[in-house]
């Protein structure tokens, strides 16, 4: 079976799917790596790897055919703006790939804010949630747009399966050679991408939510048109469903990571954070709570490990602990043989928590805000609490701090069960057979 693998380069799904070729080998891969610029070793059976930026600005269609771009995009903005015209934007989305299939991009340089103008009154005549546009809205979204939509110009290697490793390019790129060629997708989701979008702060609100109606547009059809989609936990598979995937053909699969091995927790009492800091790591709420475990177990310190992505909102953070009297229990590091009798986790994302998982696959207790896929992460391995109370949060890592038999027994627990779980990326050996035989 030959495997075309769509992936985005420095996210999580991309370190994933070399772990997945890893354990695959008896496919042929053809690896795309969307705004790659380095190389990896990677085994024999990877026939081809190809690095590209479908960000960058390409080569514009012809005068002839932009006539038919502006249509395309008036379809897919009527398509996306209301919620009863969702094969517009199917039929929109799938003339821009035509005409991006020669590696043009589809709409650069096309005039289309007076068309997304027009969608948008129209929308509005029967839907009230759909805002109104100043011209200058138009041109910002419309641009936005235009540079979501340059992977369209992407080919796919040509393969027997197309594996999209993520919604948003990839998907795209999936969508565009299951036109084409009629090749057939998977789409596997580790995080809901359209998710990530409702999250993320955006532009002034009308721009904000006519990108917001696009991506809701694009995962629905993504959902329809997969042969298979693979959630990586049932959370997620519940966000996918709510979108309209077919629930016979979403399967949960965790993502399968490497064991890193058992090691004999620390004998000092200390917690241990560990992710990138920024605003998504909920860290004050940690702080919080941590002021409150210090005053209930003398000597206990608290690690926070990882990069910093957000200057200001650490400088935040380092200055709550300040006020709060921790700065000689409360240590900031990047170090990653950082080591805690208990992991804590408190992001507000809802993709896989790498470090929480590789924490109880070490043999780690957690405690774990109740927020995404934390919980089914967690199951008996540890402790899950409601986010945003540090009280809460106080008294769980309190309990496993001072009750060493329970701690070492849910770290055991935690240890033997994340494994389990874990031990599924020879899964989709069985998947692009399955999909071969349709």
């Amino acid at each position: 079976m030959r495997v075309a693998l769509v992936t985005e380069a420095g996210t999580p799904a991309d370190a994933w799917a070399r772990r997945l070729i890893g354990a695959v080998t008896g496919h042929t891969f053809h690896l795309l790596r969307l705004e790659a610029r380095d190389t990896h070793p990677l085994p024999a059976h990877v026939a081809s790897v190809r690095n590209v930026r479908p960000g960058s600005r390409g080569p514009s269609l012809p005068r002839a055919d932009r006539p038919a771009a502006v249509t395309a995009a008036m379809l897919l903005f009527r398509g996306m703006l209301s919620d009863s015209s969702h094969r517009q934007f199917a039929d929109g989305l799938h003339r821009l790939a035509v005409l991006a299939r020669d590696g043009r991009q589809p709409l650069h340089g096309v005039p289309i804010a007076g068309a997304l103008l027009d969608a948008a009154r129209a929308a509005r005549g029967v839907d009230s949630t759909v805002p109104r546009l100043t011209l200058r809205q138009a041109r910002h979204a419309s641009g936005l747009l235009e540079r979501v939509l340059r992977p369209l110009a992407v080919p796919a290697p040509d393969a027997d399966v197309t594996h999209a490793a993520a919604s948003g390019p990839p998907l795209l790129i999936a969508l565009a050679a299951r036109w084409h060629t009629g090749t057939p997708y998977l789409l596997t989701e580790h995080d809901i991408h359209l998710r990530r979008r409702y999250l993320a702060p955006g532009d002034d609100e009308p721009v904000r939510t006519v990108l917001l109606r696009f991506h809701r547009a694009l995962a629905r059809l993504g959902y329809e048109s997969a042969a298979l989609v693979i959630a990586a936990a049932r959370f997620h598979r519940r966000w996918q469903l709510r979108h309209g995937a077919d629930p016979e053909r979403v399967l949960v699969v965790p993502p399968g990571l490497d064991d890193p091995g058992h090691t004999p927790e620390p004998a000092a009492q200390v917690l241990l954070w560990r992710g990138s800091i920024g605003p998504d790591a909920e860290l004050p709420c940690l702080i919080s709570a941590f002021s409150l475990v210090r005053a209930r177990v003398p000597g206990v310190r608290l690690l926070v490990d990882g990069p910093v992505t957000d200057p200001s909102y650490a400088r935040h953070c380092r200055d709550l602990a300040h006020r709060l009297g921790l700065d000689d229990a409360l240590r900031f590091v990047d170090d990653p043989q950082a080591d805690g009798q208990v992991a804590v986790a408190t992001d507000l994302t809802d993709g896989v928590a790498y470090t929480l998982v590789k924490a109880l696959m070490t043999g780690r207790p957690a405690v774990a805000t109740d927020v995404g896929a934390a919980a089914e992460t967690v199951g008996d391995g540890g402790l899950v609490v409601p986010p945003g109370e540090p009280g809460a949060l106080a008294d769980a890592c309190t309990l496993l701090l001072t009750d060493h038999a329970l701690r070492r027994r849910t770290g055991a627990t935690a240890r033997r069960r994340t494994l389990a779980r874990h031990a599924t990326l020879p899964a989709y050996d069985h998947l692009y057979r399955d999909l071969g035989y349709r």
